[in-house]
């Protein structure tokens, strides 16, 4: 790959050799070197003279005078800083208000600068993180923090774990946030983790059962309630590439968790409800057992039709559940939720 950064610009002599994404903002800064009086050609590295050209030299003011530390980033990078040139000015405002407003207990949205929404801010993450290390004191940036929110010291938005059980104190749902919910309900010893919402609704609730809505979002949201890990876990999902992966994801934190409904016979048995499925999954899976690995090869021949299997049936009054194994549909139910 071409390293426009390292070079030196001969003007007039090596624009032809630019070619790619690359060359209209090479060919910008190119028309900007001077001419040499005496016809000579004009040399010009870009990791050190760029900010002495026009385009450089208006950006390199707008960053002195608002965050210097940003400096050393403007000239190692001037084809990144040149991409950026129109989003420039609220970067910086958004780099600057980070740096000088953040109190403990902000979430991102509260970020309030003219032009920036949380949208702008998701788009330039990667960025941001680059300047973010710059400008701020290197204790403030918590290093071992996996997303943006937790690095740079910002409330992440909290994740609910929605559920059904019996003996909720006259409830017949609830949802509570998942950090705090620190302990099982009464009585609980099995977990059933459905991905479909009419489903959770219509699936009875035996005694000493509770019902999980997992909504697509099953392992993130569970990941932290560690009691989960003392329970039975049955976990339904879509048949198809994406409810085998948040299966596998399911089982390697949750090792006990057993599939429902996820097997060959099922998904031929309802032909009638395969569905296209538009972005089929394509991940290495680990943790699947022989049943589930022996539909896999079915499923991914159906997608690149492509077609998908649904979670086949909602169940009615049909629904039992076995002495020691997963629940089972014995015959109604409704067409699965669209």
């Amino acid at each position: 790959m071409f390293r426009v950064s390292t070079i030196t610009l001969l003007f007039g002599i090596i624009t032809a050799a630019i070619t790619g994404p690359e060359a209209p903002l090479f060919a910008q800064l190119l028309a900007q070197v001077p001419a040499d009086p005496n016809g000579a050609p004009n040399q010009y590295r870009l990791d050190a003279d760029w900010l002495k050209l026009p385009d450089g030299r208006k950006m390199g003011q707008a960053t002195g005078a608002t965050c210097p530390r940003l400096m050393p980033w403007l000239q190692r990078h001037p084809m990144k800083a040149l991409r950026l040139a129109a989003c420039w000015p609220e970067l910086l405002a958004t780099v600057q208000w980070i740096d000088q407003r953040q109190s403990p207990g902000m979430y991102l949205r509260q970020v309030d600068v003219p032009g920036v929404d949380t949208k702008f801010i998701e788009r330039n993450r990667s960025v941001l993180g680059e300047l973010l290390d710059l400008q701020l004191d290197p204790e403030r940036p918590d290093a071992g923090a996996a997303d943006f929110e937790s690095r740079y010291r910002f409330r992440r938005r909290p994740t609910y774990v929605r559920f059904r059980c019996e003996r909720l104190h006259g409830f017949s749902e609830l949802s509570v946030r998942a950090e705090e919910f620190a302990a099982r309900p009464a009585g609980v010893t099995r977990a059933y983790v459905v991905e479909n919402e009419i489903t959770y609704l219509a699936i009875p609730c035996p005694d000493h059962t509770m019902v999980i809505f997992g909504g697509g979002y099953a392992v993130p949201v569970l990941e932290p309630v560690g009691w989960l890990s003392d329970l039975d876990i049955v976990y339904w999902g879509d048949i198809d590439t994406h409810g085998f992966v948040i299966l596998d994801r399911m089982r390697q934190r949750f090792p006990q968790a057993r599939s429902m409904l996820m097997d060959r016979a099922t998904l031929l048995g309802h032909r009638e409800q395969w569905v296209a499925e538009p972005s089929p999954a394509s991940v290495r899976l680990e943790h699947l057992d022989a049943a589930e690995l022996a539909v896999r090869p079915g499923v991914r021949a159906l997608v690149r039709v492509p077609r998908r299997g649904d979670q086949p049936v909602v169940p009615g009054p049909g629904l039992r559940q076995p002495p020691g194994g997963p629940a089972e549909v014995t015959g109604g139910g409704l067409p699965p939720d669209r």
